[in-house]
């Protein structure tokens, strides 16, 4: 940062929020005329400057989905430090060696106070923040997808593709079960948000953070948990307790309320209480085998055990 354009511009306020927000730095070099902050090497460049070196200058749709879903759950990340985030651009999402995003330019940003009376309440900038709330956030994030996937033009305009823009019809019968799948999503959601491992100014919080005495593959146990209750929930409604419609079923595994492929291995013979798909691809265990929770109980050499990827005590369909 030019410190003489700082001053002259009236910017030194926000070099201030900014360096208040970057908690923890690589370190900060002052001279007579700059002014710099030291943080991770992006090799990757900012997503602008990928976008332009794509075919036909723009991202597919799997790496749009992909770097939006990256931009929400950073977003999410700096709500949650009580930061509000406002120059998100393409230009401002920079891309790391790993191929992770990391957001940077914190001058606008505000930093609130969570126990005022109201949202609107600022600890390092003036401004107010009426108009510039997490609605503001999700425009820009909006804005910036329009731009990742817009095609160009021989004239130098964008066109987007055509999407979809009518609502989503429930079928009869949704009103039953849906409070019991907004609890479990609800319950998938928490637990994801406790699970969050995002690049936070290059620095890694959840890989490197103790999981409170429990092995990093236990992390992810509730996952995989509700994973299968909320499939197990939709399995009975429909094939055992015939309670819902094939429409309602079809469309409950169309929006994901439900893991499609773990349902069919449930309808084939010897797997009507298996746990989880990854207990049985033979590429994550030893010996090209199966997980040790789909041997039978009377077949092990211990009666207490633990699937490594699901926490799971035994699923075989003698037990």
């Amino acid at each position: 940062m030019d410190r003489k354009e700082l001053a002259g511009r009236n910017k030194e306020g926000r070099a201030r929020t900014e360096r208040e927000i970057l908690e923890r730095l690589y370190g900060v070099a002052e001279g007579d005329r700059w002014s710099c902050l030291l943080t991770e090497f992006c090799p990757g460049g900012d997503l602008h400057v990928l976008r332009q070196r794509q075919p036909h200058r723009r991202f597919s749709e799997s790496a749009v989905r992909f770097y939006a879903a990256e931009v929400v759950a950073a977003l999410e990340y700096v709500h949650m430090v009580d930061i509000v985030y406002r120059d998100l651009k393409p230009e401002n999402v920079l891309v790391r060696a790993d191929g992770h995003i990391m957001l940077t330019d914190f001058d606008l940003s505000l930093k609130c106070d969570p126990t005022a009376p109201t949202p609107a309440h600022v600890i390092s900038d003036p401004i107010s923040l009426a108009g510039h709330s997490s609605k503001s956030s999700s425009y820009a994030c909006t804005r910036s997808i329009v731009v990742m996937y817009c095609k160009s033009t021989a004239a130098g305009r964008s066109i987007m593709p055509k999407i979809k823009t009518s609502g989503v019809k429930y079928p009869d019968g949704w009103e039953l079960i849906e409070p019991t799948l907004s609890e479990l999503q609800s319950k998938m959601r928490e637990v994801n948000r406790t699970l969050l491992s995002w690049w936070m100014l290059g620095l890694c919080v959840a890989e490197n953070d103790p999981h409170d005495g429990k092995r990093k593959c236990e992390a992810l146990w509730p996952i995989f948990k509700i994973n299968h209750q909320r499939s197990r929930y939709l399995y009975d409604l429909y094939y055992n307790r015939k309670e819902i419609s094939q429409e309602l079923y079809e469309f409950c595994l169309d929006q994901g309320h439900a893991d499609r492929n773990l349902i069919a291995k449930w309808k084939k013979q010897g797997y009507e209480r298996l746990c989880c798909l990854r207990c049985i691809q033979t590429r994550d265990h030893n010996f090209a085998t199966t997980c040790v929770c789909r041997v039978p109980r009377h077949l092990r050499e211990e009666q207490v055990i633990e699937c490594v990827h699901c926490g799971c005590k035994g699923c075989a369909s003698g037990d």
